[in-house]
Formats: structure tokens, sequence, C-alpha cells
């Protein structure tokens, strides 16, 4: 019964992870950490103030798939790195033609970058290097509507962009090199920032760099007839798609594909498995050791023999018997001589400096006195006989 109670109360508690896992693998991934420049990130690096801002003009939504999702409806795609997936060569081949097709790309690199990660052209022409921190940028120059009503930044990124490719073109520098720049694809084009912290949650509302992240937008989205996208598979948000179509294995797919915050869970359930499985075999298996009784039937048999005398009224013959019990205990505790007499056994106790020798000497006086003239109230004696046996035999 215990065993059935204990498997039932394991199978809720596996009933109940699953539960949990399924959930956890559903909603996990809409949590990031807080280095991360995802939109779902509420911390000094996140960009989420700049999802909501653009959600007060604009349609806004969150990608949680790869690139090749990307279709007409999103004008404005929002990247920014690094990535916790690296995007692929379909991925980056598909942002190429809708680049062309007129999208617009805000392209936030980072020095920390994946180097194998592919991108459309002229994007991957684009590194950027470790310069010396910003600061307050004066902007004197108009030409470019993405400047307009745009007096003063404040960037203090440590980063400089390296253009590679001549198709970009410098609109926001300082005296440590590029900050920002534009390239035509098409009929699109991309806006490439030195890194995501200009549009960070910490650095959004600082002079007019609010200013400018809506200019990004608004030069392309000049009514609500379209999406802006943050990308935020490439966050870690999400599950991964098959790279391809042989699978190798499929728990190794599955493990593959899982946001990471369910690998965490996974681990988690192997912890929680192996504690329960411990704890079964504790409860499941044998749980109480069986002591050998430390007397022999002979004795019980002589104790329960001297109860019936006493119950009979046959006080003296009790006496008699349980101090034979006694002495045959005592004998056997101390490994004494078999024909010692009571008070030779006291000495010799006494002799070893026994904690029990003065108490078993009184009792056997009392014993040897009772032996010759029984008294007449002799059940306190009886007591302590017993209670001096169970002493003897106990310890």
């Amino acid at each position: 019964m215990q065993n059935q109670r204990y498997i039932r109360q394991l199978l809720i508690l596996i009933a109940l992870y699953s539960v949990g896992a399924y959930s956890l693998a559903l909603y996990s991934a809409k949590t990031v950490t807080a280095d991360n420049p995802s939109s779902l990130n509420s911390h000094s690096f996140g960009t989420r103030a700049l999802y909501q801002f653009y959600g007060l003009y604009f349609h806004v939504q969150r990608l949680e798939t790869p690139w090749t999702a990307v279709n007409n409806q999103t004008k404005v795609l929002v990247v920014t790195a690094p990535y916790t997936r690296r995007p692929r060569s379909k991925e980056a081949r598909h942002l190429q033609s809708w680049l062309q097709h007129g999208g617009v790309m805000i392209y936030c690199p980072s020095p920390y970058s994946d180097d194998d990660a592919k991108l459309p052209q002229p994007a991957d022409d684009i590194t950027t290097k470790i310069s010396e921190p910003g600061g307050v940028i004066a902007i004197t120059s108009h030409s470019t509507p993405l400047l307009t009503n745009v007096n003063k930044l404040i960037w203090h990124s440590n980063n400089r962009l390296v253009l590679h490719s001549h198709t970009f073109v410098p609109i926001v520098n300082d005296v440590h090199g590029c900050l920002a720049a534009v390239a035509k694809v098409g009929n699109g084009e991309i806006i490439a920032l030195a890194d995501s912290q200009f549009v960070s949650n910490k650095n959004i509302a600082q002079g007019d760099n609010a200013i400018f992240a809506y200019n990004l937008v608004a030069h392309t989205l000049t009514q609500r007839d379209g999406l802006v996208t943050f990308d935020e598979y490439h966050h870690g948000v999400g599950f991964a798609e098959q790279e391809s179509t042989h699978r190798k294995s499929f728990l190794a797919f599955l493990w593959r594909t899982a946001p990471s915050n369910l690998h965490v869970a996974f681990g988690i359930a192997i912890v929680i498995l192996v504690l329960m499985a411990l704890n079964g075999n504790r409860v499941l298996g044998p749980k109480y050791e069986l002591q050998p009784p430390i007397d022999d039937n002979s004795r019980n048999i002589v104790r329960g023999v001297a109860t019936l005398m006493r119950r009979a009224g046959a006080d003296s013959i009790a006496l008699e018997v349980l101090t034979a019990d006694l002495k045959d205990a005592v004998i056997d505790r101390f490994d004494l001589d078999a024909g010692l007499d009571l008070l030779d056994i006291v000495a010799v106790l006494r002799r070893q400096h026994s904690p029990l020798a003065e108490e078993l000497g009184t009792l056997f006086v009392q014993l040897s006195a009772a032996a010759a003239s029984p008294p007449r109230d002799i059940n306190n004696l009886l007591m302590q006989l017993e209670r001096m046996r169970r002493m003897v035999t106990v310890d």
C-alpha cells in the first residue's frame, strides 16, 4: 500500500513537471539576459524603450523566426548584434531580396559578433573598431532627412564603423570616426549604427536621440501602412529552424532547435529525477533492519513462567527463578565464572570498577536475605530484580 501511494505521488510529480516544462518551452524564451540588446530586455543594454517608442507611431512586432519569414508587410527591420543565434546564408539571401524590393534594415553591428554570421550585402562589408568614448555630438548639417530636427546626439559608444564598401555614406561622425552610415540596396537601404548602445534603454531619451531614431523609420513609413519588425530570433527567442533536411538524430534535432531556457529546464528535470530515484530507492527498498533478539527463547520462557507464578501467588518461586535469571544475565554480560554466587559476583565487579557493582551489591544482599527468610511483601523486590535484569541486558 505504501509503495502504491509513493508511485502515485511520483506519477503526479512527473505530470506536473511535464506541464511546467511545456509551458516553459512556450514562454521561457520571452526572457533574455540583461546584456542582450533585445527589445524584450528592460535593462540598460536592452532596446525595449525603442520598441515602445516606435509603437506610439507605427505598427511594431517581434520576429521570433528566421529572416526567411520577413515579408513585404515588414517595411523596417531592426537588427542588433551580438547574436545568440548565428544568421545563416539562406536568411541573408532572403533579406537581400527583401532589401532590393524596398525594405529598410536598421543594423547595429558589434565588435563581438560572430565572424561566421551571414549578412546581406553590403552589411557584410561593415566591421567595427574600438576607439575612444564618445559624448555630445553637435549636428550642423541636415542634408539628409534622417537628421531633420536633430541638433545634438548623445553617443557614449567606444565603437566606430569601419566601412569597407564605398556604397555606405557616413551621416554622423565625430573626431574618432563614423557613427552612422547609409547604403542604398536596390529600392531599399541599410542604415548602420556603430552599435546598439545608441538605441539602448539608457541612451534613447538623451539629447535628440529619440528624434533621430524616429527619423530612421519615418522617412520610409510616412503612413501606418507597414510594420517595424524587431529581430528577436537571433537573440535566442523562439524555436530554431532545422538546418538540414537530413536529421541525424531526432533528439539532437529537438535539443538544437529548443530555446536556450528550455535547455536549463531539461537540466533541472535531470536533477529532480535523480533525487526522486534516490528517494524512491530509500522508500521502496528495505526501510527497516530486524535486530537479532538479545535474549534467547529459553530466557523468555523462564520469565514468562515466573510471571505466571507471581500471578498464582507463588512469589518465593518467582523470586528464585528471576534471581537465577539475573545471575545468568550478569555472568553473560561480564563473562564471569558460572560457579560464582551472588556476593562473589559483586566482589569481582567491584574489582573491575563496574558502575553497576554498587547497585547489584545492594540488590544481591537483599536477595540473599530474602532467600533465607522471604519478606511478607515481595512485589517491590521482584520489581527491582526485573528492572536490574533489563539494565544489565540492555546496557
